[in-house]
């Protein structure tokens, strides 16, 4: 029979034996896979985890193209539906619902956004392609966190996280392996998550 104490210090072994096991598995090697990236190869590691009660993995950091190769490579030991990414190919076609509300950009273009359902693809799409934020845009880029932070992208990407959190995920963070500039998304995620 296990005491309270016995049972508390099998439950650290597991889960330092899983962070292992994890560690190792998403330390992507050259004999495994090794993430290209204009022409140069970038290393993919742990960078922190959260850990979670649920069984069930999710890969977050500061590359979508690197966060793709590690969930798929994890999914290959946990299986496909023990992990997650904040994409619509993981997360099933899961809708978010946000409110209604409005805001006024940077640039004085007041918004207004109807109550509905967003999937990741159509905020995105939103995010890229709505006329009303091409003047608030630098190279592509909503410019400056005080607009990027109304719109429905980073708003779901927030509802997300929280979502992941209550639901007892695993939060695997691989940080910015390919060094890429700062992202209000990626902080956005550290900072909900304690990193």
């Amino acid at each position: 029979m296990f005491t309270k104490t016995s049972k508390f210090i099998a439950t650290l072994l597991l889960l330092l034996l899983a962070h292992l096991a994890i560690a190792q598995d998403v330390q992507l090697n050259d004999k495994i896979c090794r993430l290209k990236y204009e022409k140069t190869r970038y290393p993919i590691s742990v960078v922190n985890i959260r850990y979670g009660t649920n069984g069930k993995y999710v890969i977050v950091g500061r590359s979508m193209q690197a966060i793709k190769v590690a969930t798929k490579r994890l999914s290959r030991t946990l299986g496909k539906e023990n992990i997650l990414a904040f994409d619509d190919a993981y997360i099933r076609g899961q809708k978010f619902h946000l409110d209604g509300y409005e805001y006024t950009l940077s640039d004085g273009t007041k918004v207004v956004q109807p109550a509905r359902e967003w999937s990741i693809s159509e905020a995105f799409d939103d995010m890229k392609n709505n006329p009303l934020y091409d003047n608030i845009k630098t190279d592509g880029y909503i410019a400056k966190i005080e607009d990027l932070q109304n719109i429905p992208m980073y708003r779901i990407n927030g509802l997300w996280i929280k979502q992941i959190v209550e639901e007892g995920y695993t939060i695997i963070n691989i940080g910015n392996p390919m060094n890429l500039p700062e992202s209000f998304f990626y902080n956005q995620e550290k900072q909900m998550l304690g990193w």
